[in-house]
């Protein structure tokens, strides 16, 4: 019986928590709640807003988007989102990936803020902002790379 107890509380563990295998930590309520439904790499050109800050993230950005991103993309300035001409034909530039750069506070003993970059689409047509990817890091290449990632893994 004493063998049998632990199994039992593991079992019953999760109805008594609300844990649930489909609960997402990162705050998205579901996996990809951060890409549009009619988002299609294939047509149209990808805008991604430039990192200005650490100019070394732009860089790993640029080589990463260069290597494993088979489409078109174009980096832009924040101004140039809706106030370049270039760029006016939105079914063309239809989507934009922006980076927001926001602090949180960590939950632990000290309460520290840590700032985190993390990215967004724009849906230019739908004047849509989508959910950020949830997976914010320190680093701007980390968030922007599970997007990519992702997107070109769901494309298979």
């Amino acid at each position: 019986m004493k063998r049998l107890f632990p199994l039992l509380l593991i079992a019953v563990f999760p109805f008594f928590t609300g844990f649930s295998p489909v609960h997402h930590i990162d705050g998205n309520p579901k996996p990809h709640a951060w890409l549009p439904p009619d988002f299609e790499p294939k047509t149209g050109v990808l805008l991604i807003q430039r990192v200005t800050w650490p100019k070394r993230q732009q860089r790993k950005i640029e080589e990463f988007m260069k290597e494993k991103y088979p489409y078109s993309y174009e980096f832009i300035d924040a101004t140039d989102i809706n106030g370049n001409p270039k760029y006016a034909d939105k079914s063309i530039y239809h989507f934009v990936l922006v980076y927001n750069y926001d602090t949180h506070i960590m939950t632990s003993a000290n309460n520290l803020p840590v700032t985190m970059f993390d990215f967004s689409f724009l849906d230019r047509q739908g004047d849509k902002k989508y959910l950020p990817s949830g997976k914010g890091a320190s680093w701007a290449n980390m968030p922007l790379k599970y997007m990519i990632n992702t997107i070109l893994k769901e494309l298979q």
